[in-house]
């Protein structure tokens, strides 16, 4: 894929630790995107929802992560993930049904997966409803009440 598909993109890098900071300025300036880079560093919850709604995608590059909150917030805002193939983003995209998954430590499986995203784009409306259905407060806790149920009822039929 060449960047001419996304030559206007921008992409803001929002991070809670500078550790890294001095190598993505250098990669940044040698591959001469400045103008299209932003680091934003550590930023307020507030500013993240802003951020990710303004966005239209989401990208992410984990070998592991319990959580994945940063994703979750996102797909709240209806930005469409890239993200590593990793466990936790498999289950919270519904095995990458809403998104695109790529393999770490693969920069083509990362190239392909922006492109697919760019070719064939998920309308936020779909991000928001599968967050609304899976992830939300709502939904999990319909989860829960639903496997409590599930483990009365296998009790109730071993105590017979």
């Amino acid at each position: 894929m060449s960047l001419s598909v996304i030559r206007d993109a921008h992409i803001s890098m929002a991070f809670g630790s500078d550790q890294l900071r001095p190598q993505v300025e250098s990669l940044v300036r040698a591959q001469g995107i400045g103008d299209r880079v932003h680091l934003l560093g550590n930023v307020s919850h507030p500013e993240l929802q802003e951020i990710y709604s303004a966005a239209d995608y989401f990208l992410l590059g984990s070998h592991h992560e319990g959580s994945g909150y940063a994703l979750i917030e996102s797909l709240a805002c209806g930005a469409t993930p890239i993200v590593s193939d990793i466990p936790s983003f498999r289950r919270i995209t519904g095995g990458g049904r809403i998104g695109r998954l790529w393999k770490t430590e693969n920069p083509e499986s990362l190239k392909e997966a922006i492109a697919m995203a760019v070719r064939d784009p998920i309308p936020r409306e779909v991000v928001r409803e599968h967050f609304q259905n899976n992830l939300s407060f709502d939904a999990i806790a319909r989860s829960s009440l639903d496997a409590y149920v599930e483990l009365r009822q296998l009790r109730s039929t071993r105590s017979e």
